[in-house]
């Protein structure tokens, strides 16, 4: 038996890859893979979850299971539940995904405790996508603005830290997350190639865009209704705020996006910031034999920019803004039956309320 470790990482179409499996699990079955089942999860993040401590299980596992104790429990539970599937039926792979596996060595499991599970192992594949990290960090801004007016530090990326040790499991595989690389450029289609290449591509297998990214019109609107409507409750994440997230993707992917809105693109001196001054892109080549795309083409380059004294306090800081098209998305929402009224009131106000923060 073959043990497939699927670990993201996060914002590269993890999302997808887990509803195309999911919703694929019985397909799966017939050609002797097995997608775990975790009742009615698409993933298996609450797998990766005990291994961080206790007191450290993520916000939505919180909110799922309401207590750290709860967590633990389920945690627990859905390792014996993974073992009795395992061993129900001869298959010759097992597959695995979820995002949260991508930690530090410390907070992981390792090759023992996967043995103990599934004795029947012989061979392990962990397999990783990785991003540029100037748009793993445009995605993460995203995702932030979700729960919080406030903009995440531009950070550098520790790859490496998170995918050492994982040798030491399986065949470690590495590829990156870059539309013109993918398979049919498309993330789905290229793990299905890589990692499932046995298995015919069922027709259901097609990449669901739900984390795909919002114009620079779209975060700035995010933001502005974030400190308008909870200015003072980040953290949270509310049902109007992920809802009006959704909406706005609807409408910028029902028009041309291209056309009525800005592509979301860092200022030069913060992606150079984020994309060159780390070690983190030598130790992967180094260590691990992977290299970005862009590193073949692009050449290092010196960046002023001071994530200290330079923090951006809005999306205007980080991306070219345009307050014209601001106006017709937001006219565009105004006028959506589908989110609430105070919703809607909250998006009509004038913009210059907006401007004065």
């Amino acid at each position: 038996m073959r043990l497939k470790l699927h670990i993201g990482s996060g914002k590269t179409g993890t999302t997808s890859i887990q509803k195309t499996l999911h919703y694929n699990r019985e397909f799966l079955a017939q050609h002797g893979v097995l997608y775990l089942s975790l009742g009615n999860q698409e993933n298996h993040n609450l797998l990766a979850v005990g291994f961080r401590g206790e007191n450290q299980p993520q916000r939505r596992m919180l909110k799922r299971y309401g207590t750290n104790r709860n967590v633990m429990s389920a945690f627990r539970d859905a390792w014996l539940d993974v073992k009795n599937q395992a061993e129900q039926k001869d298959f010759h792979t097992v597959l695995l995904s979820g995002e949260d596996f991508f930690v530090p060595s410390a907070n992981r499991m390792d090759s023992e405790h996967i043995h103990n599970i599934f004795p029947k192992v012989t061979n392990v594949d962990v397999v990783a996508y990785l991003r540029r990290p100037s748009a793993h960090y445009t995605s993460r801004i995203q995702q932030h603005l979700k729960a919080a007016h406030t903009i995440p530090a531009p950070v550098r990326t520790d790859y490496a830290a998170h995918l050492d040790g994982w040798q030491n499991v399986g065949d470690l595989h590495l590829y990156e997350f870059n539309k013109a690389l993918l398979y049919k450029e498309d993330v789905v289609h290229d793990f299905w190639h890589r990692v499932l290449c046995n298995v015919p591509l069922p027709e259901m297998a097609v990449s669901i865009r739900e984390n795909e990214s919002l114009s620079a019109e779209g975060l700035y609107v995010m933001q502005y209704f974030r400190r308008h409507r909870y200015p003072d409750r980040d953290n949270h994440i509310f049902r109007d705020s992920d809802k009006l997230v959704r909406l706005i993707r609807l409408i910028e992917s029902s028009n041309d996006r291209n056309v009525l809105f800005t592509r979301l693109k860092l200022q030069e001196h913060i992606s150079n910031h984020i994309d060159f001054s780390t070690e983190d892109n030598s130790v992967l080549k180094e260590k691990f034999g992977f290299q970005y795309e862009f590193l073949k083409h692009e050449q290092p380059k010196n960046c002023s920019f001071s994530p200290d004294k330079d923090r951006p306090l809005s999306v205007q800081d980080l991306v070219s803004v345009d307050l014209q098209k601001v106006d017709l998305l937001i006219d565009y929402l105004r006028t959506d039956r589908r989110i609430p009224m105070l919703t809607r009131w909250v998006m009509g106000r004038k913009l210059q309320l907006c401007m004065q923060h």
